[in-house]
């Protein structure tokens, strides 16, 4: 059924654009090219997206040539965790919210302009990325209201149902949004398969059937508001949402038939405030305050012939973050900008472990974890000529972070972690981007408490004694824009990585277990190559080709074994391709994409699991009858899931292998239907 759903909605948009392009191709109208600027900051007007017939802000963002929204939450502070989207020359006021859907509450029509900075531009801080794109919204009054309906049908019958209706306007300098949304949550990992396990001399201990499937869903409410305060701007941003998920895997076989449930309830919350004040045509200043709170509990199951196996946890966490900043703006080309931040975090967790009904002990299962982190930081940012941008920076942190309840422990570190980097446009068309950095990771503090994967029999310790893994940064890269809207670029990355997190055995004075923990120095090379090209030119009007490919080697000395490997999780090759044509005398547009390969390995104490997928792919097709309605229907076909997974006797340095076990999976495909409206 999965194949046929695809090429369904394939074979009719197929269909669709060879007719507009045996008919059209001359008739085809070129999208409004965008303009540099004298600071070097490419303007996207409202114009180039009109062939699109885009219904919101992310619809637009989507379709610049050379960008993607990305939020790095494995760093530390603020900034750089809330991504490389600003709204009006500022970040959001909230961390928890994901820039899409913050792009996604912005109607298209209240858009102004896009700006693409690439590099770097004076009063921007890049915060380490190299393009960032600025939503300008119109001051203008408005009110729309959006609802939509739809969902998610998987091929074995099942479906989830979609809905949401969200409100956004302005009046004069004030703006709100209110959204009330279902969510979703899926796994690609999950289906129809096999799972066999073999002896160390290769003889087939047995072969059992597996059935499984995942699924979740829940209500998030957000709201925002912005207006004018006391001469300044306030912002206003505030959410609350609920999502379950349970994972089910039904394994059956001449030994016995084995049943996995795995299911978890999340809560959170979060609040934040932003205001900023200018003191003069110079400076400005900039105050934020955000709270966080989560609270997840579960329980995983696994009943076995005669046994049964039950791990359940209950853990809430917060953040608090207060963070103030000035920026001076010496000209138009020369900024300065310092401010300082301070943070608490902390994770309340308990976990239980009982097998035939006795509770079992483990490290850190039940335990209280607090960090308190200041920071001071300090930039600028100069244009000497309109082909050189240079922007420089310090941040100096420090951290104290305490455990309580399995282990009294506490750690303070200082971080120095410096930023420069370097633009050179010698023309119009070429740009080069140079960047060196100390990044500080964000720790997990999940990592601080036990956990476990009882359907690979692993059952994890935490790790009272974890220090942040920190890497000194080298990239560069060469970007060239082409015909308007395409753009090639080239990026390679250096890390010289200190402190690495991964997992090491840890005891309880009788028993070994895993337990992530720093294993020393590594080091991470990247390579990745990006390309969109408009096809108007190749005959295909309003078609855009799109294809990504990165290459890692990355180096770090196996904690068991004491030999050099790879990072575990890390993929060594990547690659990913996208399709995608307006049609725009049918008010319609439609796309593919397509990952031929992924694969990684994950190293643990006593074994070593080989993941692979294969041929995931998805095609889309969206019809808008009329400005106020869209109809939208998209399909995922995903080719194959494998894991293969070399288990040891005991530790790999000192035992020998036991068994293989192989797991192929057919995973679940599905098609999603939703219909929007705007009033």
């Amino acid at each position: 059924m999965r194949r046929y759903l695809l090429c369904a909605v394939a074979a009719a948009a197929l269909f669709a654009a060879g007719a507009v392009q045996a008919q059209e191709v001359a008739a085809t109208a070129t999208a409004s090219a965008p303009f540099e600027r004298a600071d070097g900051v490419l303007v996207y007007s409202p114009a180039f997206f009109a062939d699109a017939r885009p219904a919101n802000a992310l619809d637009m963002v989507q379709r610049i040539p050379g960008f993607s929204v990305n939020q790095n939450n494995s760093v530390r502070g603020f900034s750089g965790a809330v991504g490389n989207v600003l709204f009006d020359g500022s970040r959001p006021a909230s961390k928890d919210e994901s820039l899409s859907g913050l792009l996604q509450r912005i109607p298209a029509d209240q858009v102004e302009r896009i700006e693409l900075i690439r590099g770097g531009a004076p009063g921007v801080d890049m915060q380490g990325y190299s393009t960032v794109i600025n939503v300008v919204r119109r001051q203008t009054d408005s009110h729309r209201v959006t609802a939509y309906g739809g969902a998610f049908v998987f091929d074995d019958g099942r479906y989830i149902p979609q809905f949401g209706i969200e409100l956004s306007g302005a009046s004069g300098e004030r703006q709100y949004s209110l959204a009330l949304n279902s969510t979703t949550s899926l796994s690609d990992g999950v289906g129809s398969g096999d799972l066999r396990r073999y002896a160390a001399d290769g003889a087939l201990l047995f072969e059992d059937r597996i059935e499984s499937e995942a699924d979740g869903s829940g209500l998030s409410l957000r709201g925002r508001w912005q207006q004018p305060l006391f001469g300044g701007e306030v912002e206003v941003n505030g959410s609350a949402g609920y999502n379950g998920f349970k994972f089910e895997q039904n394994q059956y076989g001449a030994a016995g038939d084995r049943f996995l449930t795995d299911s978890a309830d999340h809560r959170n919350g979060e609040i934040g405030l932003r205001y900023s004040r200018p003191f003069s045509e110079r400076v400005r200043t900039e105050a934020r305050f955000i709270q966080r709170l989560r609270q997840s509990e579960g329980q995983q199951s696994f009943l076995l012939p005669g046994l049964d196996q039950v791990f359940a946890y209950d853990n809430t966490s917060g953040e608090t973050i207060l963070r103030g900043s000035a920026t001076f703006q010496q000209s138009d080309t020369l900024t300065f900008e310092g401010g300082a931040e301070g943070a608490f975090n902390f994770l309340d967790a308990q976990q239980a472990l009982t097998i035939g009904g006795a509770p079992i002990p483990l490290p850190s299962d039940s335990v209280r974890v607090e960090e308190l982190r200041g920071e001071i930081f300090g930039q600028t940012t100069w244009r000497p000529t309109s082909q050189l941008t240079l922007e420089g920076g310090l941040r100096v942190e420090r951290s104290t972070i305490s455990q309580s309840g399995g282990a009294d422990l506490e750690n303070t570190f200082t971080f120095l972690k410096p930023r420069g980097s370097l633009t050179w446009s010698p023309n119009e068309n070429d740009q080069f981007r140079f960047r060196i950095e100390r990044e500080v990771g964000q720790l997990n503090f999940g990592d601080f408490a036990a956990s476990a994967e009882l359907a690979n029999n692993v059952v994890s310790a935490g790790n009272a004694d974890l220090s942040p893994q920190s890497a000194w940064v080298i990239e560069g890269a060469w970007e060239r824009r082409f015909w308007e809207d395409g753009v090639v670029s080239l990026t390679v990355q250096h890390q010289i990585i200190s402190d690495a997190i991964d997992v090491i055995p840890v005891t309880d004075g009788v028993d070994i277990f895993p337990a992530p923990g720093n294993i020393g120095d590594g080091t991470l090379t990247y390579l990745a190559a990006e390309w969109t090209i408009p096809l108007d030119r190749l005959g295909v009007p309003g078609g855009q080709l799109t294809n990504s490919l990165t290459w890692r080697d990355s180096e770090v000395t196996d904690p068991t074994t004491g030999e050099a490997r790879g990072i575990s999780g890390l993929r060594p090759e990547e690659f990913f391709t996208r399709f995608q044509q307006d049609i725009d005398s049918w008010r319609m547009n439609w796309g593919v994409e397509y990952q031929p390969w992924g694969e990684d390995t994950v190293y643990r104490i006593d074994q070593i699991s080989h993941f692979r997928f294969r041929d995931y792919a998805s095609a889309w097709v969206e019809y808008k009858p009329t400005d106020q309605w869209t109809i939208r229907a998209q399909a995922w076909m995903l080719g194959s899931y494998d894991q293969t997974r070399y288990i040891f006797a005991g530790p790999r340095n000192t035992s020998t292998l036991a068994a293989t076990e192989i797991r192929s999976m057919e995973p679940e495909s599905r098609i999603q239907i939703r219909v929007r409206r705007t009033f």
